[in-house]
């Protein structure tokens, strides 16, 4: 059964070119995957155990030296399915599930659909190739592979020039990520001959830089994060696939594979998970795009995953990873609704008052949102409050605030969105929302089970990540032994999320607000980011120009053409060339004449030699 999760999803390349029903043949595949993935769950995740199988051996070799000796290692193509690899598989064949059932519908106009079924279930294929992987080259590959077919997908309506300029971008950041990560994979064959996810390795304070520039380009952190929102210009269930459960969450999946290797880099990570929650936060707080609002809210909670996995809780990290997969499906999934029932209107003050007409979608975002703000007993709540109790208890105090202040925040702009889609007075045209009408079976379907799943995910789940008996007053896992939590710790987000809704029914137009264009441009961080890149490429062409068009082209070819040409010139001009010719014909005549002997001599030698 572990062969399937490799070689299944590549039958979509085969059904791409089938002329008769091939969407749902492609739809049908993924939920035998799902089922299969289902037992390997029950099997590896709730009995427990591990499953390894080996497809192929040593497909790249790999050789170092060792007391003065070559030793050759190959690495083999594998499939390693653990607690974390099983519980991926799942998750990413769920959301992967779910967005190509929601696809037959939402792009079912589109001529170019087959094409874009084939699409998902490719980049399905190389993210289940990257979460199975048993060494860092087989996961670089997948690594790569998720690049690829995410800049595919965000450019799928390639007519448009946003479409282009946001995958291009997209492709170009992740592109610096991938640079680091290949470099921290050869510093980590140098210094340990061995690159494997399950042997414990010791990397060095670079090595670990690397790799968490690598994870911060993939999963959009502070300063590599401006990729993210952009990439909104995609289809909608391209949006809930990416940015959900899968691309994203790439770069936090292999700093949980790095595990405790990662500990000389701790401070960065937490400063670093601090800082991007803050600003992705009050960056989505002033976004008139209803995509945008939700795609920072993403870059916000990969902070809360980044801060957990820094703070040592590698599996209340992943336990939020899990979580909010769910809910952020949901809540880009009924976004996708919404603007295909205005007309592909994004814009959230063009809404207004859809509750009425759209009660599923309503109910199925004010739950996502909900669970986004960590309401209690919600699946967001368990991990979100586990990660801020958890930094609270290794006194990170700057960190925690600026957590603490990131679920503020998240609470405000969720119920800002809720408020100017849903509630108030419609804000387009009669002609607009008389063309509104219910959503399909399939949506429905799509968006109730992952209600189900944002709702109850978290309580039911919560004995596999944070401790099977857990019964301590704190959600982190054995932090009882230490202190109990005063009472104030317990329900400061809580009055922190209550405080937000308070703010946001009373002021949930932020227009008038002074500083809002800066607020509402990110910052100006993607002005310092196109000024930096132009800077760099200037300077790139400046190079090019003074080395490879100056002084290579001065001392190479055009240099010895310039001086040929010019002593032509000279000669012919002044009249000296036939007799400059015949000269130097003569003097090569006498010389040859000079050394005829001593070369039929040679030729005597040669010829003795050889015969003898």
């Amino acid at each position: 059964m572990s062969y399937i999760f490799i070689g299944w999803p590549l039958l979509a390349i085969g059904l791409s070119f089938c002329r008769i029903r091939s969407v749902e043949l492609l739809c049908f595949n993924m939920f035998l995957l799902l089922i299969m993935a289902s037992l390997n769950y029950y099997e590896v995740v709730l009995l427990g155990g591990v499953k390894h199988v080996q497809i192929l051996a040593g497909f790249i070799p790999s050789g170092y030296y060792l007391d003065h000796q070559l030793i050759i290692e190959k690495f083999s193509l594998d499939v390693y399915l653990d607690f974390y690899s099983s519980q991926m598989v799942w998750l990413v064949l769920f959301v992967s599930f779910m967005v190509h059932l929601y696809s037959t519908v939402y792009m079912k106009d589109d001529p170019r659909i087959n094409l874009f079924m084939s699409y998902l279930s490719i980049f399905t294929f190389f993210m289940l190739l990257f979460v199975v992987s048993l060494n860092y080259v087989q996961l670089f590959i997948g690594w790569e592979g998720i690049g690829i077919t995410s800049y595919l997908l965000v450019n799928f309506w390639h007519t448009r020039p946003a479409a282009n300029k946001s995958a291009l971008k997209a492709l170009i950041v992740n592109r610096f990520g991938d640079y680091f990560f290949l470099f921290g994979i050869l510093l980590l064959l140098a210094s340990n001959h061995s690159c494997s996810v399950v042997e414990p390795v010791t990397i060095n304070y670079w090595t670990a830089v690397f790799f968490v520039l690598a994870a911060s380009a993939k999963s959009a952190q502070l300063g590599l994060h401006t990729w993210l929102a952009d990439a909104m210009e995609g289809p909608t269930p391209v949006s809930a696939l990416i940015h959900a459960a899968t691309m994203v969450t790439a770069g936090i999946f292999l700093l949980i594979r790095l595990g405790l290797a990662l500990t000389e880099v701790q401070p960065l990570l937490l400063l670093l998970g601090g800082l991007t929650t803050v600003y992705a936060g009050l960056s989505a707080l002033f976004q008139s795009d209803l995509k945008r609002v939700i795609a920072y809210s993403t870059c916000a909670q990969l902070g809360y995953m980044l801060v957990g996995l820094a703070a040592g809780g590698q599996s209340l990290a992943f336990y939020h990873l899990i979580n909010h997969a769910y809910f952020k499906a949901l809540l880009f999934l009924a976004a996708g609704l919404v603007i295909h029932s205005l007309n592909n209107e994004q814009d959230l003050r063009r809404m207004g008052g859809l509750y009425q007409v759209l009660p599923v979608v309503y109910c199925c975002f004010l739950i996502g949102s909900l669970s986004l703000g960590g309401l209690p007993f919600f699946s967001g709540y368990y991990s979100k409050d586990g990660i801020l109790e958890l930094v609270y208890a290794q006194n990170e105090f700057f960190v925690y605030f600026c957590l603490l202040f990131g679920a503020y925040l998240t609470v405000l702009y969720s119920w800002r969105s809720i408020m100017m889609v849903f509630w108030g007075l419609p804000n387009s045209s009669f002609t607009v929302y008389r063309s509104i009408h219910q959503i399909d079976f399939r949506s429905m379907l799509v968006l109730i089970c992952l209600f189900v799943f944002s709702v109850v995910n978290g309580y039911l789940t919560r004995d596999l990540f944070i401790g099977l008996g857990q019964t301590s007053e704190w959600l982190a896992y054995n932090l009882e032994s230490e202190f109990y939590p005063s009472l104030w710790v317990k329900l400061l987000p809580l009055s922190t999320g209550l405080l937000a809704v308070t703010v946001g029914i009373t002021s949930f137009n932020f227009v008038h607000v002074g500083w809002y264009s800066f607020f509402a441009k990110r910052l100006g961080m993607d002005i310092i980011d196109g000024y930096l890149t132009r800077e760099f490429v200037r300077f790139c062409y400046f190079f090019y120009q003074l080395i490879e068009r100056g002084l290579f082209e001065l001392f190479g070819s055009r240099g010895l053409q310039s001086l040929s040409y010019y002593w032509y010139k000279k000669i012919y001009m002044s009249g000296w060339f036939s007799f400059f010719f015949v000269f130097i014909g003569l003097a090569l005549v006498f010389f040859s004449l000079l050394n005829l002997p001593h070369l039929l001599v040679g030729w005597t030698v040669i010829s003795y030699n050889k015969y003898d």
